[in-house]
């Protein structure tokens, strides 16, 4: 794959790579989850916003280190910086996945505070 020529071409790359990152207790993509909250791409280094839905997730710094590695495996990505944030308890209360876990409803299946920088 060739590197993307704009911002815009790279930004859309890495939100597709992130399709790959899934939530190993729900086992649904952070993306469809809304975890996801923002990528900022300035020039080949990338910021990510990532909205832990309890605070003290024991999972966190294994969630960040996946939505690193995602981003950092598009061609054009040198540098890739998470930033955990906390997730509105109005998205959390409202989250679909909160149905799926006490009735059992069928769910869509997944592909496989604090920074982390990482640079390649």
């Amino acid at each position: 794959m060739s590197s993307p020529r704009t911002s815009a071409e790279l930004e859309l790359a890495i939100w597709d790579a992130l399709q790959s990152v899934v939530d190993p207790e729900l086992g649904v993509r952070l993306v469809d989850l809304g975890m996801i909250r923002s990528v900022e791409v300035l020039g080949d280094r990338v910021a990510i916003d990532l909205a832990l839905t309890t605070p003290g997730c024991p999972l966190a710094d294994v969630l960040v280190e996946e939505v690193c590695a995602a981003a950092r495996d598009v061609t054009g990505v040198t540098a890739v910086t998470v930033q955990v944030v906390d997730m509105p308890e109005s998205q959390v209360s409202a989250a679909p996945w909160r149905a799926w876990l006490s009735e059992g409803d069928e769910r869509p299946s997944g592909e496989g505070g604090r920074e982390a920088a990482h640079d390649g």
